[in-house]
């Protein structure tokens, strides 16, 4: 398997259902399946003419089922782990902020969606902390004044950007209304989600940053 390439988590291998994904080719948008790989080359055997074709690169096939478990479990693997940290208060503009980046093919994880019945929730929420790639802290005027859970998985988050490369972007604070910034979280750059595009902004962020940490080629 070292020596194929993954698309879309697909293993491009002999056997793999494919189509060509090329203009330029008199077979495009014709199925075929992969008979061989070599050089970086796959030949392509099409349908029921059982005509075969050599020389195709990566870029001029492309899978035509991603729908397997494989395939999943490898996007999955690949998703941005995001831990949105919040106070009850905030719940609503929360949740639609689950269901945006749900949306954007991104793992926000959420105290009401991920911990499961008789699960230690505190513990629960220390491993989230610990397994995602971003903490989105949501503040509001309600939030930055709460004493109470908020502050505990903030904590939480500190210690675990303690452990992080100093380039390592960990913690983002997110306003969903104007607010002051807590002086502990004053260090990193805050955005303000209630701006206009300012959601659109977070996604393009993320994105990016997803794409820093996914983009090594298999």
């Amino acid at each position: 398997m070292d020596n194929y390439i993954r698309v879309n988590g697909v293993t491009m291998k002999p056997g793999t259902p494919v189509y060509v994904c090329d203009r330029d080719d008199p077979n495009y948008d014709a199925g075929g399946t992969i008979v061989s790989q070599q050089s970086g080359t796959y030949t392509v055997q099409f349908g029921k003419s059982r005509s075969t074709r050599r020389g195709y690169s990566i870029d001029q096939i492309m899978p035509s089922d991603t729908d397997t478990a494989e395939a999943r479990q490898w996007r999955a693997s690949r998703q941005l782990k995001v831990f949105l940290c919040h106070g009850f208060e905030d719940k609503p503009a929360v949740r639609e902020l689950y269901r945006l980046l749900r949306n954007a093919d991104m793992q926000p994880w959420l105290d009401e969606e991920d911990i499961k019945p008789g699960q230690d929730w505190d513990q629960a929420i220390r491993d989230a902390v610990k397994a995602c790639h971003i903490v989105l802290v949501i503040l509001s005027s309600r939030s930055v004044t709460k004493e109470g859970y908020v502050q505990k998985e903030i904590r939480f988050a500190l210690e675990r950007a303690e452990e992080m490369p100093e380039d390592r972007v960990y913690i983002i604070p997110a306003m969903i209304e104007p607010c002051p910034i807590p002086r502990r979280l004053a260090k990193w750059q805050a955005m303000s989600l209630f701006a206009e595009g300012g959601r659109d902004r977070l996604l393009a962020e993320l994105r990016d940053l997803a794409d820093a940490r996914f983009n090594k080629k298999e």
